[in-house]
């Protein structure tokens, strides 16, 4: 009860500070605008350019092998010939890698991948954005689970090094597509028999980095949000110091307010203040420039984090601020200490483009750690490939909430 009441303080002073609380919200706001229209070409995490987007396709096992050995499997199953020559003929023409390159070739004109076939099995993943891998022996499983009703058609490997969403995407919407509209071409009957569906492909996507490629939008939403969040906590700090030099602090300790209460209501105060800037940003982009968020539950996971550890920062600098009897640290902080946070943290832009270990640097950092984290997500990442930044973001928190209470003075000095 006594903690609402202190947080209730904290909001309405934080309220009548109109200007100061305008330049959290708006600042941002102007310069994802700015910079989402003068950069719409720009380089993002994935290291290639939003119109630059490779892939391959892997054939390990030509399309005349796999028939030549399928017709052995009928023949030694005692399938009679007239029936074989039927299914063979359909074999060839449910052949799910030879769709899949022709559903490719047909739409090379709208798709944004650059496709290459590779049919000795043979490749250089690092040239590519995506593989999509038909091994061995696909074909003639698909072919015995159709025909047959023998085993289980085998998974299509997809290999993926960046932007994962548009390869996941063209894989499952080829699927479902050859699924629900091909099975007039199989066999129209096979003694007079249903015609039969293709089995249930299933689809095994296996990431090989948290890499991905998004837009200037979708970059400077989540950049800009994780900077100016910061700037929540030094404000608040620097209202506390005030209420310090105006004896308001003073006047509150008289009344038997454990400091803990005042300095935790003060980080709720700092949380609740980056939350507000979080919904407000992420809604804004979303509905003014398209900024969509594919699995919102790891993206407000990631998101409390990232307002915990603004929490946790307002209390620090409140206690350093109380602790030096100035308001040096939140100034020092607010001027240079975030300029080199959000630097780090690739606010700006993409570090990786500068140094690997630079940008491994900023992912250690709460503020790097929850950008790249929901950059992940949005460009189709899952949970994971979180658990180093969710550590980060936890770790920070801690560190910073145990030094607060460490360093706040037990007794006003005079």
């Amino acid at each position: 009860m006594m903690y609402g009441s202190f947080l209730l303080k904290e909001l309405k002073q934080l309220f009548r500070d109109r200007s100061e609380l305008l330049v959290l919200l708006l600042m941002p706001i102007v310069l994802i605008t700015i910079l989402g229209n003068a950069l719409s070409g720009m380089i993002s995490p994935g290291g290639t350019s939003g119109s630059e987007v490779t892939g391959a396709v892997v054939l390990a096992e030509s399309l005349e092998e796999e028939l030549a050995r399928f017709e052995d499997r009928l023949e030694a199953d005692g399938v009679p010939e007239g029936m074989k020559q039927e299914i063979m003929a359909q074999a060839e023409v449910v052949s799910v890698p030879e769709q899949f390159v022709e559903m490719l070739d047909t739409t090379s004109e709208v798709s944004p991948i650059t496709v290459d076939i590779i049919r000795d099995g043979e490749i250089d993943e690092e040239a590519y954005n995506g593989v999509w891998y038909f091994e061995e022996g696909y074909r003639e499983a698909a072919w015995r689970n159709m025909f047959l009703q023998e085993g289980e058609a085998m998974p299509l490997h997809v290999d993926i090094s960046s932007r994962s969403a548009i390869f996941t995407a063209i894989t499952k919407g080829f699927f479902r597509e050859f699924n629900n509209q091909k099975e007039l071409a199989y066999v129209a009957s096979i003694n007079g028999e249903e015609v039969p569906m293709l089995p249930p492909v299933e689809i095994d996507t296996r990431e090989v980095d948290n890499r991905t490629i998004l837009s200037a939008f979708d970059y400077y939403t989540v950049g800009m949000a994780m900077m100016f969040v910061l700037y929540s906590g030094t404000f608040l700090a620097g209202v506390a110091h005030v209420e310090r030099q105006t004896h308001v602090y003073q006047r509150i300790l008289l009344t038997n307010v454990p400091i803990w209460l005042y300095l935790s209501a003060k980080g709720g105060a700092g949380a609740l203040l980056a939350s507000i800037q979080l919904v407000i940003l992420f809604l804004f982009s979303s509905l003014v420039f398209g900024v969509e968020y594919p699995n919102l539950g790891l993206i407000s996971l990631l998101g409390l984090g990232m307002v915990l550890f603004v929490g946790a920062l307002t209390m620090f600098l409140t206690s350093l601020n109380f602790r030096l009897q100035n308001a040096q640290a939140s100034a020092l902080f607010s001027g240079a200490g975030i300029t080199i946070l959000a630097f780090l943290g690739g606010s700006f832009f993409n570090v990786g483009q500068i140094s690997e270990t630079v940008a491994r640097i900023g992912q250690t950092l709460p503020n790097g750690a929850a950008m790249q984290g929901i950059l992940t997500v949005m460009g189709g990442g899952g949970i994971e490939l979180l658990y180093p930044f969710f550590l980060s973001l936890v770790g920070s928190f801690l560190v910073l909430a145990v030094l607060s209470v460490m360093i706040f003075p037990r007794e006003e000095v005079r």
